[in-house]
């Protein structure tokens, strides 16, 4: 606790580099997270282009669709607790930001994040999820935690989602 981080930084435009960054601490009710994946999608071009859907301000570290562990937590937290794997959100505190892009996000090698904005991965989920599934799961939170279905494919694949 207390280090140094590698993260990737947007830091204009263009312009992206490998930072060494402060750890980060936790409070009430934060929660600091290990990376363990992280998708990039057109929208983090997007955001390196700076032209993303919504204002933002470099540098920015960009990571929203990601699974991690949970490492340490703050004294407020009930829903997560060191060990447990999770996702989060990517829309954030109402609406008003995008995490990864108007708040920096998970691509980093430790991150925090609130605590309700974490959701405990499933045992028969990984965290090595390949980019379609892990969109799929990321994009879904709130139902696969939720719903807790997992209807599996001809494969032995679990899905997320109802299969139709």
């Amino acid at each position: 606790q207390g280090g140094i981080v590698k993260a990737l930084v947007f830091a204009g435009p263009q312009r992206a580099e490998v930072a060494e960054l402060d750890e980060p601490t936790v409070g009430g009710n934060e929660v600091l997270v290990a990376t363990r994946q992280v998708g990039i999608c057109h929208s983090d071009f997007d955001l390196l282009a700076d032209r993303y859907i919504i204002p933002v301000q470099f540098p920015i570290i960009p990571g929203h669709e990601w699974s991690g562990e949970v490492v340490e937590v703050g004294p407020e937290v009930r829903n997560v607790r060191p060990g447990d794997r999770i996702v989060g959100e990517c829309t954030v505190n109402g609406g008003a930001d995008h995490f990864g892009f108007s708040i920096s996000g998970a691509a980093a090698e430790r991150f925090k994040i609130r605590a309700d904005w974490a959701h405990r991965l499933p045992d028969e989920l990984s965290c090595w999820l390949s980019n379609d599934e892990q969109h799929a799961v990321l994009g879904r939170a709130r139902t696969v935690i939720t719903n807790r279905r997992f209807p599996v494919d001809g494969t032995g694949r679990r899905y997320p989602w109802p299969l139709v």
